[in-house]
């Protein structure tokens, strides 16, 4: 049985389908009523319910044995259960007879006013429903309720939702969902599924839709509606035909498909799949029809009321479309120039009258507030000549007199057009009538700037001038004369310190004494102790030293002394000067030149110790008296100092080694030359060292004996391999600085390098010198006074400084001291006394001695001698050269020796007439301040020389001579040798400088032009606007700028000429077309330079946009003539009175005033027609648009028909 009617039983149902079939039949044998117990189904729809007769008096007693078996009606729906029992129910219905008379109107059970009717005879005891419509159709639907109850349940929210779900699903799906969700129950009990076959299980599923949709028929026909339209939409659809018929047949046979498909999906029937294929076929190919046409003509509407009744959207302005945009530039205008208020107000016309350039013309010139006719704003040749006949007079006086007034109209809009412009040009200030009086204002604004200019200019160059006088100094100063002073300073400089270094050696001289006999005997052994190991004496690395040394051990024999005797001062100094000259020749030893200057001041310190012991004074009477003393010293041993330096003067330079092999044929070339780059050692005036025809080995061997290179038996025991080796060795030591000379002149080479390092000896030691000074200075500032100072620790420390082995003074002395603490043996520096110690290096037994003349310890020769020393040192720095390089030096020892003239000192002191400073320059005016002195007269006129050299040249380049000496590369001359109130001097003359400059270039260039004109407004306007359209002439757009920056942007002058502009651009007697030109050339043409510096980016938009307004005022037939109105009227007369004339020659006076009345009428016909085409042309304005009908895309409704259709055929 169904499951809605499962608790039912069978002899409760049969009961009911024999309530169902009625009492209606009187004779209960005219109905053939199948028996309860018979096998054979019953009619209606084959029932198989065995259904009791209507007129049996009480059921037919069944037993238990007898009866046949319950009929299984689980199988049924409770649809076709319900269909049957309706079935049952009519035909038990139809089955009654008639009712006679008597039955209606008599005694029968009819006739009786509320008599119940017979339902079930007696046998049951209540009325009969067959005949009663109402009560079956409660009883059907209280049935139904309470099986779909059974079956889904009571009514409740989630029902419903299921309904609409459900029918959703299955309306988008073609009932898809429910035949997969039927497959899926079939599946077996082991995969998940109920076992039922797929027909049990659709019925079932197509019951429980039904079963909802009854209990929710709004939400399921929500959801049918929904899923025919939502499948309307997804479903694929065909179409694309070009003619309605071809999308009408598209359209029927897509709902063709989806009807029958859909169909066929429900109820597995064919015929029924084919009834709603043709019903969606109908629907499709008809509804295609319909809404192609009906739908535009609905949405047109429909879009015309949503513009009339939506509200506008707050700040939201209309914007423009790519149409409208596109008929805006085919106008001429661009609408990216167009500001946002402007774009509004041409979309908002646009939205009223649709896009089209006419409309496009229209919104441009009503943004200008000019009135556009039809013809201007078409451009349509048959309108605008229409229009100029009206404006002519040929389409009558009215119309005429409407064309006019029109043409009035709009001359003045275009006027208030261009006064609009001005007053956006004036920015708020005075508006003038013409240009002139702005090129007026701004002539005496420029006449006051050029007053007050050249007053501030005028002041600028007083004060220049009063800077440069109070620098120049006094008249007449200039290089030359400054060269001049300074020649003459140095050379009385000079022989001032020649005169006082020659009397502090003559001091010396005059002092009395000698040494004590014996005192300098050991000299040369003290001064060898007092070296110590870290000074070498070798006779090979150190050969100066050594010799040097040699000479302080033999000093009696050197200086020629008995034995008895002891040299005085003069003789000491002699010696010293030997010692420097040897100190001369180490220049190409840096070991030797060392040791020579550690030689040089033992000596020194010896000599002031032994003065400081009192060994030097009045000595006792010799065994021969003083006079004996020879008055020079002897002449020089062989191969003494005077002996060298004699040699090298009566001869030329000693030869070398390499000059000698190069010189006789070089040495042969074989791999060790090869490898010793002997081949590539060039010799000059000989050529390679390494030949191929050199000599050989061998050869070299005997030949280099012979001459004296090698002793006689060096080269004779050995390989020639070494023999090569060693000539290769000398080679490379004499590329080294050592070169090999003849055993012969080896006396020759050394006393030519000692002449050759003599300068660089003397100007070593007035460099230690002066570096002892700043040394004891340095140290004096750390809290060291001088008799605090050991002289030759403070000697050996300056040394250390200048040979920069430290840095510091400090740092020197102490090194210095440890040093000498070190070599002596005594932890004590030199400069400690130590009182009751012996003299170090006299030895224990020597003790202060007595002296007549001098007292014990008295320093006052030793003294006498530094102060000597000290004089010529200074002499010699002041005034010679202080090296090799000493261009300076070389200078001034050329002034000292008359040798250098002022005009040659000019460059040397004040450099080129380009002022540029150059290091010579530097050094040399360094050298003259030295010598002459900081503070004398002499170096007063060489600075104010030196200042005049740049103050002097071109007025127009002091500027920049000035800061090239004040800033630039020239501030080291200036700082190094100008005072500091002469460096403020200059500093304040070129702040003058800066003045004029300044006062100068505040006065425009525009001006200045203006002041040559004197002013003249007429050259303002020449110059700023020219003849023609503003700004064509070369040089405007400059000149605007200009004017701009002396003006102001914002000032009253630059508004005025700003009007002035849009004056002379904006003529309004001139006619449209020249306005639109002078326009087009202003802004976009050879006055947009111009345009552009008077006026910004959106006011030149304005612009255009009345040139745009302007252009359409011109019709395609260009303007009328001036007067052919008047013409036009003149001839028309004339006709009418030729033809009346005519009528009445022929006809007579009738004749004549009939055909003038004619003419009259007809003309004023002709006038009436003519005035009201008139009107609606210049009145009129740009047509409207019309707006196309949209369009749809109507291919699904194929696809919703056969949804529609398939739904349509449901029961």
């Amino acid at each position: 049985m169904s499951a809605g009617l499962s608790s039912l039983s069978d002899a409760d149902l049969m009961r009911m389908l024999g309530a169902a079939r009625g009492e209606a039949k009187r004779n209960a044998s005219s109905v053939t009523v199948p028996s309860p117990f018979s096998e054979e189904p019953a009619e209606p729809e084959g029932l198989s319910i065995r259904v009791q007769p209507n007129n049996s008096a009480a059921p037919a007693p069944v037993s238990t044995d007898t009866a046949p078996a319950a009929v299984d009606l689980s199988g049924l729906s409770n649809g076709e259960l319900m269909r049957q029992l309706m079935g049952a129910r009519a035909a038990a219905a139809k089955a009654p007879d008639p009712a006679s008379f008597g039955d209606r109107f008599g005694a029968g059970p009819t006739a009786r006013q509320g008599a119940a009717p017979r339902a079930l005879g007696d046998s049951y005891g209540g009325p009969s429903i067959g005949n009663d419509q109402a009560a079956a159709d409660a009883l059907y639907g209280g049935l139904q309720r309470q099986a779909d109850e059974r079956l889904i349940g009571p009514s409740s929210a989630g029902n419903a939702v299921a309904a609409g779900v459900r029918e959703f699903g299955n309306s988008v799906a073609l009932n898809a969902p429910r035949n997969i969700a039927a497959a899926i129950a079939s599946a077996p009990e082991w995969l998940g599924g109920n076992g039922a076959s797929f027909d049990s299980n659709y019925h079932l599923a197509r019951d429980q839709e039904a079963a909802l949709a009854r209990q929710n028929p709004k939400s399921a026909l929500a959801g049918t509606i929904g899923g025919i339209g939502a499948g309307a939409v997804v479903l694929p659809a065909w179409g694309g035909a070009s003619s309605l018929g071809g999308r009408a047949l598209q359209a029927g046979i897509t709902g063709t498909g989806y009807g029958a498909a859909g169909e066929f999906l429900d109820s597995k029937d064919l015929e029924r799949a084919g009834y709603a294929g043709a019903a969606g076929f109908a629907l499709g190919g008809a509804g295609s029809v319909v809404l192609e046409k009906a739908a535009p003509v609905v949405l047109t509407l429909a879009q015309r009321g949503i513009q009339v009744f939506r509200p506008a959207a707050p700040g939201a302005p209309p914007t423009l479309t790519a149409e409208a945009a596109a008929a805006l530039r085919e106008v001429g205008v661009d609408p990216a120039s167009l500001p946002a208020d402007a774009q509004a107000q041409l979309a908002q016309a646009f939205q009223v009258k649709g896009v089209s350039p006419a409309v496009a013309r229209e919104a441009i010139a009503a943004e200008q507030g000019i009135t556009l006719s039809r013809g201007q704003a078409t451009q349509d040749p048959q309108a605008a000549a229409l229009e100029a006949g009206a404006l002519a007079g040929s389409r009558g006086a009215r119309a005429q007199g409407i064309a006019t007034e029109f043409d009035q109209q709009q001359a003045a809009q275009i006027a208030a057009a261009r006064d609009r412009l001005q007053g956006g040009a004036a920015r708020g200030v005075e508006r003038i009538d013409n240009p002139q009086t702005a090129f007026e204002a701004v002539a005496d604004r420029a006449r006051l700037a050029g007053d007050e200019t050249a007053q501030r200019i005028a002041a600028a160059r007083q004060a220049e001038q009063e800077a440069l006088q109070a620098v120049s100094g006094p008249a007449g100063t200039d290089a030359l004369s400054g060269a001049q002073s300074a020649v003459a300073g140095v050379r009385e400089a000079a022989e001032q310190a020649r005169g006082r270094y020659r009397a502090a050696y003559g001091d010396v001289a005059a002092i009395p004494g000698t040494f004590a006999p014996g005192a300098l005997s050991d000299v040369g052994t003290a001064v060898r102790r007092s070296l110590g190991p870290e000074v070498p004496i070798d006779p090979v690395l150190t050969p100066a030293a050594a010799r040097a040394v040699q000479d302080l051990d033999n000093l009696p024999a050197v200086l020629g002394l008995g034995p008895d005797q002891g040299p005085d001062l003069r003789q000491v100094e002699q010696v010293r000067k030997r010692l420097v000259s040897y100190y001369g020749g180490t220049a190409q030893n840096p070991t030797d030149r060392r040791a020579m200057g550690a030689v040089m001041n033992a000596f020194d310190q010896r000599i002031e110790d032994l003065m400081a012991v009192g060994r030097f004074g009045q000595q006792p009477p010799p065994v021969r008296s003083f006079k004996d003393v020879p008055a020079s010293l002897p002449a020089p041993r062989s191969g003494t100092f005077h002996e060298a330096v004699a040699a090298q003067q009566s001869g030329g330079a000693p030869e070398t080694l390499t000059r000698y092999l190069a010189r006789t044929g070089g040495i042969a070339l074989d791999d060790e030359a090869r490898a010793a780059d002997l081949n590539r050692h060039y010799v000059p005036g000989y050529g390679t060292l390494a030949r191929r025809t050199g000599r050989s080995v061998d050869d070299l061997r005997v030949a280099l004996q012979e001459e004296g290179f090698f002793p006689p038996d060096a080269l004779g025991g050995i390989s020639a391999r070494d023999v090569q080796d060693r000539i290769i060795e000398a080679i490379q030591r004499e590329q080294r600085g050592q070169p090999l000379y003849r055993a012969q002149d080896e006396a020759a080479a050394a006393a030519r390098n000692a002449a050759r390092g003599s300068d660089e000896a003397a100007d070593y030691a007035a460099r230690l010198d002066r570096e002892t000074r700043r040394t004891a200075i340095a140290l004096e500032a750390e809290g060291l006074s001088a008799r605090d100072l050991d002289p030759a620790t403070l000697r050996d420390a300056a040394e250390m400084v200048l040979r920069r082995e430290v840095d510091d003074a400090g740092t020197a002395y102490e090194r210095a001291a440890r040093e000498r603490a070190g070599l002596a043996g005594d932890g004590a520096p030199r400069g400690d006394v130590i009182p009751d110690a012996p003299f170090p290096g006299l030895g224990e037994a020597v003790g202060p001695a007595a002296s007549d003349a001098l007292p014990i310890g008295d320093t006052a020769p030793a003294e006498a001698m530094r102060k000597a020393r000290g004089l010529f040192r200074d002499y010699k720095e002041a005034f010679s050269p202080r090296g090799p390089g000493d261009v300076a030096g070389q200078r001034l020892r050329q002034i000292v020796e008359r040798d250098a003239s002022p005009s040659d000192m000019v460059t040397a002191l004040f450099g080129t007439t380009t002022g540029k400073v150059s290091a010579g320059q530097m050094q040399t005016l360094a050298r003259v301040r030295g010598a002459v002195g900081a503070d004398s007269e002499t170096w007063r006129t060489v600075q104010q020389a030196l200042i005049a050299r740049y103050l002097g040249g071109e007025s127009q380049g002091l500027a920049g001579r000035l800061d090239y000496l004040l800033r630039g590369e020239g501030r080291a001359l200036a700082a190094g040798f100008l005072s500091e109130e002469q460096r403020a001097g200059l500093g304040r003359l070129r702040s003058a400088i800066n003045q004029t400059e300044r006062a100068q270039a505040e006065a425009p260039a525009w001006v200045s032009n203006l002041e040559r004109s004197g002013f003249d407004p007429n050259a303002i306007a020449a110059s700023l606007f020219g003849s023609g359209v503003p700004g064509s002439r070369v040089g405007a757009a400059a000149e605007a700028k200009a004017a701009k920056a002396f003006l102001g942007e914002g000032s009253q002058e630059w508004a005025m000429l700003r009007q002035a502009a849009v004056q002379r651009v904006v003529d309004t007697s001139a006619p449209a077309a020249k306005l639109v030109e002078r326009l087009r050339a202003f802004t976009e043409g050879p006055g947009s330079g111009l345009a552009r510096e008077l006026f910004g980016a959106e006011e030149l938009s304005h612009f255009r946009r009345l040139e745009a307004a302007l252009r359409a005022t011109i019709r395609p037939d260009g303007a009328m003539r001036p007067g052919s109105d008047r013409a036009a009227a003149a001839v028309m007369k004339a006709v009418d009175l030729i033809a009346g004339a005519v009528a009445f020659k022929i006809g007579g006076p009738g004749a004549g005033l009939a055909a003038y009345g004619a003419k009259l009428g007809q003309r004023a016909l002709v006038g009436g027609v003519g005035a009201s085409k008139a009107r609606a042309s210049f009145e009129s304005g740009a047509p409207r648009v019309p707006q196309p009908a949209p369009v749809l895309d109507l291919r699904q409704i194929g696809p919703g028909s056969g949804l529609t259709a398939e739904y349509g055929l449901a029961d």
